[in-house]
């Protein structure tokens, strides 16, 4: 596994994993479902492992998939955090 993470993979995959596919996940975002392609598997290269299925009804979570969400989303939490204690010392 990579020792560094990108925390834009990590976000794509969080937003893939909430709205079930590629393309809700890039209209969200409001890039192009290659854009989302890429990210996720440049995640999954990095891990070493695939974190979605991908099938006709969508993306499914694989185990490793399933154990990333906890950390992804307390580094999401952070991310919020460090923003919003920065806009205040503007």
């Amino acid at each position: 596994m990579k020792q560094t993470l990108d925390w834009d993979h990590l976000r794509i995959f969080l937003i893939g994993m909430r709205t079930g596919s590629f393309r809700k996940a890039a209209e969200k975002l409001g890039v192009n479902h290659g854009t989302v392609h890429r990210a996720v598997s440049a995640l999954e290269r990095d891990l070493g492992t695939r974190i979605f299925d991908r099938t006709t009804g969508g993306l499914q979570l694989t185990a490793s998939g399933e154990s990333l969400i906890e950390p992804a989303e307390d580094m999401e939490m952070q991310v919020s955090s460090i923003a919003r204690k920065l806009s205040g010392l503007d």
